[in-house]
């Protein structure tokens, strides 16, 4: 596959994940973390910071593909490192950021 055709694969890809998942993340309310909240666990307020890191990568890819592409997956592996040594279940839809993530990676080296 070319690479034209990949770069727009992530680039369709990721817009069409923001679009999305974009109203989930401002209807949850309180969108912004607040660690010191019994209610919340560690992990939930980490998911909630995250979300707006690869929320705003997914677009950024439009621009600067390598920027976004370690943004969003580092920050959805930290992530899903953290939810494992806590050991609490990681989401399975977070898997699917990563593959804009990776593919944008793959086009800028």
């Amino acid at each position: 596959m070319n690479i034209t055709k990949l770069r727009w694969t992530a680039r369709i890809s990721g817009t069409l994940i923001f679009l999305l998942v974009f109203p989930f993340y401002i209807g949850y309310g309180n969108p912004l973390p607040d660690f010191n909240s019994p209610s919340m666990s560690f992990v939930e307020n980490l998911w909630l910071t995250i979300f707006p890191i690869f929320l705003f990568s997914l677009l950024l890819g439009w621009w600067k593909e390598k920027l976004a592409g370690y943004l969003i997956t580092v920050s959805i592996l930290v992530g899903f490192l953290a939810t494992l040594l806590i050991g609490e279940d990681a989401s399975n839809v977070m898997l699917l950021p990563l593959i804009p993530g990776v593919i944008y990676l793959y086009i800028s080296h």
